[in-house]
């Protein structure tokens, strides 16, 4: 009976033994997968025989996380997370001024995305940035209204020997004071607060 040797022309395949024999017999092989985007053939040669095995390509699944960001109206940053194969490639891009990257906007596998959102002046605006062909959506609140504080009496007076005068403050409860006086023989309690007092 004849004798045989198995061997393949990729790397990619792995042999169970034996890869030798006398006569009949059968070869047994597994194919490690393909980590790439392009897809690839081999052949078994048995004794000067060839059969030619074909390995379909990889495929990218690349997934955005989170896909919604609302934000307030301050300077700020946000983190996208990018699960993605060594293999994939990505990239990002925003169509917005307010809306940038402080890193990479494009690279390989896994990745961190850090998104700059400028601050808000105006009104409460809406806007979306692309990330590996995933849609995000980035809202952000309207700016703080200007604070606007009202004093009463806008003026007093005390007599020579001294006293006090209560001056009432009028401000939206976000809104902060302080006291200050021009003078060293006027004294203020208390020396600041938070909305009205």
């Amino acid at each position: 009976e004849c004798q045989w040797s198995a061997s393949a022309t990729g790397n990619w395949l792995s042999f169970t033994p034996p890869m030798t024999g006398q006569g009949p017999g059968n070869i047994s092989f597994e194919a490690l997968p393909n980590r790439s985007l392009q897809a690839r053939t081999a052949d078994v040669v048995v004794s000067g025989q060839r059969v030619t095995l074909s390995q379909s390509a990889a495929t990218c699944s690349i997934a955005v996380t989170p896909t919604t960001l609302a934000v307030g109206p301050e300077a700020t940053e946000a983190r996208l997370h990018i699960a993605a194969e060594d293999f994939c490639s990505w990239s990002a891009s925003s169509q917005l001024s307010w809306l940038t990257f402080g890193s990479a906007s494009n690279g390989t596998g896994s990745f961190e995305l850090v998104v700059n959102i400028a601050p808000n002046s105006g009104s409460q605006r809406a806007g979306t940035i692309n990330v590996a062909g995933t849609q995000v959506n980035v809202s952000q609140r309207e700016a703080a209204p200007a604070c606007q504080i009202s004093l009463s009496p806008a003026s007093g007076s005390t007599a020579a020997s001294g006293g006090s005068l209560t001056i009432e403050v009028t401000a939206a409860s976000a809104c902060t004071w302080s006291v200050s006086t021009s003078e060293s023989w006027i004294t203020s309690k208390p020396s600041g607060g938070t909305g009205s007092g």
